[in-house]
């Protein structure tokens, strides 16, 4: 599998895909495209995947001390 980059990479896909859901969803719930429990399903599931990838940006982010040599070494 390609390496799509890091998650702080992937977090604007995620933001935009979840956008979109909320602009496009209301349309399909009055077209009876889509019901409201699943539209409500998946938002959850898109905001749960861009809090996941926060997390994950925030945790790959290097910290101040990063690649510095331990005391004593």
């Amino acid at each position: 599998m390609e390496n799509l980059g890091s998650s702080a990479d992937k977090l604007p896909c995620v933001v935009r895909e979840l956008r979109q859901r909320r602009r496009v969803y209301p349309r399909l719930l009055e077209s009876g495209r889509m019901q409201r429990a699943e539209t409500n399903r998946e938002t959850a599931c898109m905001e749960a995947t861009a809090a996941v990838c926060r997390a994950l940006a925030a945790a790959e982010k290097p910290g101040l001390f990063t690649g510095m040599p331990e005391v004593g070494a």
